[in-house]
């Protein structure tokens, strides 16, 4: 998640060197129409999949999953994924990537590297014909939990992440904001390389509120409203946790929830049920040092 070898993965695009072959196409997405559901995944799947192109391939098979956003995934591992899915996919040349089994048209990306990607899905349902989903891999560096281990003021971690997280975010906002006024859902995923404010008692991040400035909703939090919040040091295998199932990635102790599935409340999508894979409950060993995170929403 914070390495000079994820940044060169995901600024130059590096080309993986797949050691197995990717999976049999399944069949096309047409063949397979939307019920009255919509799961949605968010999955950084780390260097492009370099330990497994496979196994990120059968992780989202297994979640029965529409719609995936992908981070630290260049383009030609985008293609990989989705050729074996038989989806459809788009990407941009900075690591973010939106896969789904319907038809998909770019809305565009940001000049930030550490933005995102915005596409609009066909879905062709009577009940939603449209969705909007956004991408997003904010910067990895300048970790606001560390700080805050480090006994830093909150005045001082806010404004790192004011100064360093939210202009690509904001770039990502400029993208969006123009469909709010549409009466079409929007979704929001991806690593925002920082926690939430529902999880911390007195700590306000300005990632999280900014999406609900905006009317959007945390999907796995409207789902389970009770989990605890710090003060008290989350564990790696806390409700929730997605950074990082993998102990040995993280040096200070510091795990939180910071991958999501933001949606546009109102908008024709309920959350029904929200959780995190990992090799306990998906493919193992799991292929990522982050948990994903998949949310299935009922149609209106």
């Amino acid at each position: 998640m914070r390495s000079v070898a994820t940044l060169a993965f995901m600024i130059l695009g590096a080309c993986t060197a797949y050691t197995e072959s990717p999976p049999p196409a399944e069949p096309p997405s047409e063949e397979k129409p939307l019920g009255s559901e919509l799961s949605v995944m968010s999955f950084n799947i780390w260097r492009s999949g370099e330990r497994g192109i496979d196994a990120v391939v059968q992780a989202i098979r297994g979640a029965n999953a529409d719609i995936v956003g992908l981070q630290e995934c260049n383009p030609r591992a985008a293609a990989t994924i989705a050729k074996s899915l038989g989806w459809n996919e788009v990407h941009d040349e900075n690591g973010h990537a939106i896969l789904g089994r319907f038809p998909l048209a770019t809305i565009g990306s940001t000049s930030d590297v550490w933005g995102g990607l915005g596409a609009t899905v066909s879905v062709g349902h009577p009940a939603l014909e449209r969705v909007h989903v956004f991408d997003a891999h904010l910067f990895w560096d300048e970790y606001g939990p560390y700080y805050l281990r480090e006994g830093k003021t909150s005045a001082f971690i806010l404004e790192r992440e004011k100064a360093r997280r939210m202009p690509g975010l904001d770039a990502l906002f400029a993208l969006l904001d123009p469909l709010l006024t549409k009466n079409e859902p929007v979704l929001l995923l991806g690593d925002f390389n920082a926690p939430s404010h529902l999880d911390y008692a007195d700590l306000a991040w300005p990632e999280s509120l900014g999406c609900y400035a905006r009317g959007f909703a945390d999907s796995y939090r409207v789902v389970h409203p009770t989990n605890r919040t710090y003060p008290g040091p989350f564990a790696f295998d806390d409700p929730g946790i997605t950074w990082t199932p993998l102990v040995s990635e993280e040096p200070h102790d510091a795990f939180d929830r910071i991958d999501f599935v933001y949606y546009l409340t109102s908008r024709k999508l309920t959350p029904k049920s929200s959780l995190e894979l990992d090799g306990k409950n998906s493919v193992n060993p799991w292929p990522s040092d982050h948990r994903a995170v998949l949310t299935t929403f009922a149609l209106e």
